[in-house]
């Protein structure tokens, strides 16, 4: 029996308790924790001998009884049906006219039963949670082991553990190096001799493939492959997936897209609803024009092997960008582009001789003309 606020007990612990009260063949055992503040603690109460013989609340505590420092988490192991008739003996004649489970150890000793405790290792582990600052401190509790877990078992690296959090059920493979300010909350699986951050945010189901970097940069529900360098300042959203080998630069953005092996996306660029084949360039401040705000619908912009886009191309879904064509500087695409072919749509560049200097003569003689 096990009370719901204890966020940091563990089956370890249960199993201990359980393996004690098998073993003593008592009638009822239970966890007990010394603490330095007993707050609102059910306080143990032993005998002379040291036995276990009764547990008072905090509020029908004396005085005497308050300064007691062995609590009671409310965790408890009865044998079935000896325990059957002090829970049908339970009465309410206590300050709070509840029933107290904790009753039964009293009625054991009463009874000549045989009882058994044990005191928790580590207090924090079943500590009850009843303010969101002791949440707080539970939490770190959790984060503190997961560290300890992966720096001892796992051979991993953490420069900072006050300023990381991890969550415990990342996984994180040898020799990988996680820098301060990193935030990591998931079902995410990062390989070996990876380098996640500084100031990383990883979360929801993600996984990192070995030997890649992701420096500042945030990742939610999304895959990548192995030697591949995200970041600074990227976000991976959902539904992402990148293959080996690719660089994904300072401000990209991408979503629910596939880019191939060895492409870059290096920097400035939005990719939404895409598939980029194996070795692709985009060029600094291309984006994929995926939404269509009047039909509220996204289509798909596909980018084949060896393409590349200049700065500031933007693609209108639905486009393909055949193989190792190329999108010059500042073109607007709005057709597919044939394989190897340069699709060019900009304005014609006109340069006007003497402009500047017209221009000033203008200023100083208001009403003349300029062209």
């Amino acid at each position: 029996i096990t009370v719901g606020d204890t966020p940091a007990l563990t089956a370890g612990v249960l199993r201990g308790l359980v393996e004690q009260h098998q073993a003593s063949m008592s009638t009822v055992s239970l966890l007990t924790a010394f603490v330095q503040d007993p707050k609102n603690y059910g306080r143990i109460l032993r005998d002379g001998a040291g036995n276990l013989v009764k547990i008072v609340e905090d509020k029908d505590a004396s005085p005497e009884e308050k300064l007691i420092c062995e609590i009671n988490p409310a965790i408890y192991c009865l044998s079935w049906p000896q325990a059957a008739s002090g829970l049908d003996g339970l009465r309410n004649n206590n300050r709070q006219k509840e029933y107290y489970l904790t009753d039964l150890v009293a009625w054991a000793c009463l009874n000549g039963l045989p009882i058994a405790s044990s005191v928790a290792a580590d207090w924090r582990e079943v500590a009850g949670i009843n303010s969101r600052l002791e949440l707080a401190e539970a939490s770190r509790l959790m984060k503190d082991k997961v560290i300890n877990r992966l720096a001892l078992e796992s051979g991993v690296t953490v420069i900072d553990p006050d300023s990381t959090w991890i969550a415990p059920e990342v996984s994180v493979g040898e020799d990988t190096v996680i820098l301060p300010g990193c935030y990591l909350m998931g079902r995410i699986e990062i390989g070996s001799s990876c380098i996640i951050g500084p100031h990383t945010v990883i979360h929801g189901i993600s996984r990192i493939g070995c030997r890649t970097t992701v420096a500042q940069s945030l990742v939610a529900n999304s895959s990548i492959g192995e030697n591949c360098q995200i970041g600074p300042f990227a976000h991976l959203r959902n539904g992402t997936l990148i293959k080996d080998g690719c660089r994904i630069g300072n401000y990209v953005e991408i979503k629910g897209s596939d880019v191939g092996p060895s492409t870059n996306v290096s920097h400035l660029s939005y990719v939404g609803d895409a598939s980029l084949g194996t070795k692709v360039n985009i060029g600094a401040g291309t984006i994929t024009a995926n939404y269509d705000h009047l039909t509220r619908k996204k289509c798909r912009t596909t980018v084949e092997d060896g393409a590349s886009t200049g700065s500031n191309s933007v693609l209108v879904a639905p486009v393909v960008i055949g193989k190792e064509a190329q999108v010059a500087a500042g073109t607007v695409v709005t057709r597919d582009v044939p394989e190897g072919a340069l699709a060019v749509g900009r304005a014609r560049q006109e340069n006007k001789e003497s402009w500047v200097e017209r221009k000033r003569r203008s200023a100083a003689s208001p009403g003349q003309e300029i062209t």
